[in-house]
């Protein structure tokens, strides 16, 4: 029998994740709460509804200019430019579909075979795919206690084919935010290295307690040498609506330009309108998600840390909890989250996001109480069942 699968190109080949695959892929079924997904649990702000409606009966229906609507790209520019370490020009704004989009131009631009790409262990698990889809590999930065940025570790892993250096903070899967220490670091071996860096702040807005956060957009050093990259989805809940930016010098967004004008040419007009609107009139609804999330954060973090065996670092920003399990337990990530997807809860294995995310499980907040509360009590139920795997270690009885 013919299989068309024998068709796909090298390229398609290497960007396939089975892990990421499956647990993206999760079936939502009646009773199974959902503690896996990235995305809010919170509406759309009304604002950005109702100037998504009024841009449809506006006549913003047609072909949209290719790097982005003028007034959003020229807001953004003023937005970010009272952050960072240099002053950003509308031009240097690329509209794009969500950060993942401008991920993809991005790594795709800068990127071929036989390049290098540093990423920190463990991290975003979208990353790896598209480096290895453009055929250069993904390097995997062992990182120091607690996840911090170990200078030494980042700087021994460069090597001649190393082109680019991704930062994520507030980082996904782990909550971590980076210091100024932490970027001073990273400045000091992409200088040394002559190294772009790819920052995904796509959480920037979710910080927690006492928690600074700096932009790497902020320091002097890396500003120039930086591809921002940020979208609506995580602060103003609007994941389904898929848009996002890039911001950097104009001369290093020529390249993901070429990617998004072969790839998907524009951004839907009304939703760039609709972000237009979150920019200007919905910050009271993001205070009060944040707030939402402060509340649900302690939660699931207390509930976790009643459950023996689980332990976690509290997290600074993004809403997950990367929780470790292995001091009381045989099994990997995958067959933990396997029997807690059998109970009636889906996380995420930590080592969907590099080895070092083995013996974690990355669980989300953005989720309502009740949920939070039930898939307390059913990862509870799991871990304290009766068994050899749960109760043992290295084949000791715990």
């Amino acid at each position: 029998m013919h299989d068309p699968s024998r068709r796909l190109s090298q390229s398609a080949l290497r960007g396939l994740d089975p892990m990421r695959a499956h647990s993206t892929a999760v079936t939502p079924r009646p009773g199974l709460i959902l503690l896996h997904k990235g995305d809010p649990c919170f509406s759309t702000p009304a604002p950005v509804i109702r100037a998504a409606a009024e841009a449809i009966e506006q006549g913003f229906t047609h072909y949209p200019p290719p790097g982005g609507d003028r007034q959003l790209r020229e807001a953004l520019a003023e937005q970010i430019s009272q952050r960072a370490a240099r002053s950003y020009t509308s031009d240097e704004i690329l509209i794009t579909v969500g950060a993942t989009e401008a991920l993809y131009d991005i790594l795709t631009a800068y990127l071929g075979p036989g390049d290098q790409a540093l990423l920190f262990d463990p991290s975003y698990s979208l990353y790896a795919p598209i480096i290895r889809q453009t055929g250069a590999e993904p390097v995997f930065v062992p990182m120091g206690k607690n996840f911090r940025v170990d200078k030494e570790q980042l700087r021994k892993a460069v090597t001649p084919q190393t082109h680019i250096l991704i930062c994520n903070s507030p980082a996904n899967p782990t909550g971590m935010v980076l210091s100024a220490s932490e970027l001073d670091a990273i400045a000091e071996v992409a200088i040394e290295a002559d190294l772009l860096v790819v920052a995904d702040e796509v959480y920037d807005h979710l910080i927690f307690g006492n928690t600074i956060f700096i932009s790497t957009i902020e320091h002097q050093d890396l500003v120039e040498r930086t591809l921002y990259v940020n979208s609506f989805s995580k602060t103003y809940a609007m994941t389904g609506w898929r848009i996002g930016y890039i911001a950097a010098p104009q001369t290093l967004l020529d390249g993901p330009m070429t990617i998004h004008l072969n790839s998907v040419n524009s951004v839907n007009w009304p939703t760039q309108r609709a972000a237009l609107a979150a920019l200007a009139d919905s910050q009271a609804e993001v205070r009060e998600m944040i707030e939402g999330y402060v509340v649900r954060r302690r939660r699931l973090l207390n509930g976790l840390l009643s459950i023996p065996g689980l332990t976690a670092i509290e997290p600074q920003g993004a809403f997950y909890v990367f929780a470790r399990f292995t001091d009381t337990c045989s099994l990997t990530s995958a067959e933990v989250a396997r029997r807690l997807l059998e109970g009636g809860v889906a996380i995420r294995s930590g080592s969907e996001y590099g080895h070092a995310g083995e013996g974690y499980l990355r669980i989300t907040f953005a989720a309502d109480p009740p949920d939070i509360e039930e898939g307390i009590r059913r990862i509870s139920h799991v871990f304290s069942t009766p068994s050899n795997e749960f109760g043992t270690k290295n084949g000791e009885q715990t």
